[in-house]
């Protein structure tokens, strides 16, 4: 039997930090940890969910391991409530097996039994509503490609955040819209059959790139897929060497010109231009009609660094779309949601919930709830539907750079509605008490959670 080292997290590691795909056929358990504290730079509330997503996608039984408090105290006890937040977000993807990294049994199980006894009821929590069969799968709609090479090569230096960046900003977009997504991991991806089924596939910065990889990307776009590339995705070869042009340079209809010299720029809006920190690609489109242009910071103040004033619409595409067969590719030329995730700035934010939203996405399911409020949505054999309500709201100091806190507290959620298309029904499964008022038409079916405190499943049957 052998195990990966819990440490090794590729997600929140450094470049070659983590077993790598020519380990896997050789690990029968991938053993990790929420990495919710330990990398303060770029760890985030979402962090156990993309952990277990990631964990879903290799395919092999995973263990996740929950670790403490900023250091020196990482394996102190941690308040009940965060660890229900940790199994609320785990159950709805994928349920690995859960478990303190030390907590509760450091110094010693004698001195810290409170800590024991939140594990007890962590995992009373955890295992009370565990599914009895194993059809449970995870909903396809939205796909958001995670390349462990480009994590490895895109950038050299344990800092390279180019890629891991905007990954997560990516992600926390989608998570925050309430959009549901998988994880996919070019080494499980075999055909573009295992692409089927879903509406959009979203590859962040996914610069390194070999041409099976391609490929498949290709024939799915062909197919009737579609996809949205950002930044410079296919850029580069499986170890970082840069091409002369895009490998998918035919799917995206452009040409690679070039990057912008400036370290900020502005992208066109119909309000005002936005603002994103990093270089942008140039290119020149060969089929693909242009949707924004990027806004050029204003000449007149080059000491500015990175906080710039917009100035004159260029020529260069900043959006782009390209039909391509029987599918569609959109094209961003920058790092916008590298930017979003490091400054958290809301309209970069707005910008990528809004270009997501151009791809024209189905509506079978909308959600009206606070972002901190996670949705993961599992179908069985039968078709129904498993849909996961997380609560993350915790108080306004979370982990982070600056200041942080203990989550001790979740703040409960008032009147979270969910509709369905389609004539069906829905029911509570867990908690047992849990309240929810269901009505129906012949369209559609509407869910309201007059309160939400950590977790509520729905089944829901179309």
């Amino acid at each position: 039997l052998a195990f990966a080292p819990n440490a090794f997290c590729p997600l929140y590691t450094g470049p070659l930090m983590a077993v790598n795909p020519g380990w896997w056929e050789h690990v029968d358990a991938y053993v990790t940890e929420a990495w919710l504290r330990l990398a303060q730079d770029h760890a985030d509330l979402d962090s156990t969910t993309l952990v277990c997503k990631w964990l879903r996608a290799l395919g092999i039984p995973g263990v996740l391991l929950i670790t403490g408090q900023h250091m020196p105290f990482w394996h102190a006890p941690i308040a009940s409530q965060e660890m229900r937040l940790h199994a609320a977000v785990a159950k709805g993807n994928g349920r690995p097996i859960l478990g303190p990294c030390g907590v509760g049994a450091y110094p010693s199980a004698a001195t810290h039994q409170e800590g024991l006894r939140t594990m007890r009821q962590a995992n009373e929590f955890y295992t009370a509503d565990a599914p009895t069969d194993s059809t449970r799968e995870p909903a396809r709609y939205i796909g958001v490609v995670w390349s462990e090479d480009s994590r490895n090569f895109y950038e050299p230096g344990e800092g390279a955040s180019g890629y891991r960046y905007e990954f997560l900003g990516i992600c926390r977009a989608l998570t925050e819209s309430h959009r549901v997504f998988n994880l996919l991991l070019p080494d499980r991806l075999h055909s573009a059959q295992d692409l089927a089924g879903y509406e959009l596939i979203i590859m962040p910065n996914t610069a390194c790139m070999d041409e099976p990889l391609a490929n498949l990307i290709r024939e799915y776009v062909r197919g009737g897929g579609r996809l949205l590339c950002t930044w410079e995705t296919s850029l580069c070869d499986r170890r970082g060497g840069q091409r002369d042009d895009f490998l998918l340079a035919d799917v995206l209809g452009l040409r690679y010109s070039g990057k912008y010299p400036t370290p900020a720029f502005y992208v066109e809006r119909e309000d005002e231009p936005t603002v994103a920190l990093g270089q942008a690609t140039i290119v020149t489109p060969t089929t693909a009609e242009t949707l924004a242009r990027l806004v050029a910071p204003d000449p007149d103040y080059p000491d500015s660094l990175d906080d710039l004033i917009p100035g004159p619409l260029t020529e260069h595409p900043m959006l782009t779309v390209n039909r391509f067969g029987q599918g569609v590719a959109w094209y961003v030329a920058g790092p916008i949601a590298c930017s979003a995730y490091r400054t958290g700035y809301y309209q970069t934010m707005q910008l990528i919930e809004e270009i997501i939203g151009r791809t024209g996405l189905s509506a079978w399911m909308t959600v009206s709830a606070p972002p901190t409020v996670e949705v993961s949505v599992e179908r069985d054999a039968g078709g129904r539907l498993y849909v996961h309500l997380a609560n993350k709201t915790a108080p306004a100091y979370l982990p982070g750079r600056a200041i942080t806190r203990s989550i001790d507290t979740l703040i409960p959620v008032a009147d979270v509605r969910l509709t369905f298309d389609g004539h069906g029904t829905a029911r509570c499964v867990s908690p047992v008490d849990g309240k929810v008022t269901v009505t129906h038409s012949t369209d559609r079916v509407e869910c309201t959670i007059p309160r939400l405190d950590d977790y509520l499943l729905l089944e829901v049957t179309l």
